[in-house]
C-alpha cells in the first residue's frame, strides 16, 4: 500500500496526545518503503491542516 501511495494521510491529529501512536515511527516506516511519499496530518474534527489536504487534492486534479 505505501509503495504505491503518493500521500499518507494521518487523521485524528487532535487525538495524538492521548493515544500511544508514534507518528514519526509510522512516517519512518512508510518512507523506508516509499521515500517520496508525502505525509499530511489532519483532524477532520477540528479542521486542523485540512487546507493542506485540499491543496494536495487540487494539485492532483490539475495534474490530470
Amino acid at each position: 500500500m505505501f509503495r504505491a501511495a503518493d500521500v499518507l494521510l494521518l487523521n485524528k491529529l487532535d487525538l495524538f496526545p492521548y493515544v500511544q501512536f508514534d507518528v514519526e515511527r509510522c512516517v519512518g516506516y512508510a518512507r523506508q518503503i516509499n521515500p517520496g511519499i508525502e505525509v499530511l496530518t489532519i483532524s477532520v474534527t477540528t479542521g486542523e491542516n485540512l487546507e493542506g489536504w485540499y491543496d494536495w487534492l487540487r494539485q492532483q486534479i490539475k495534474a490530470v
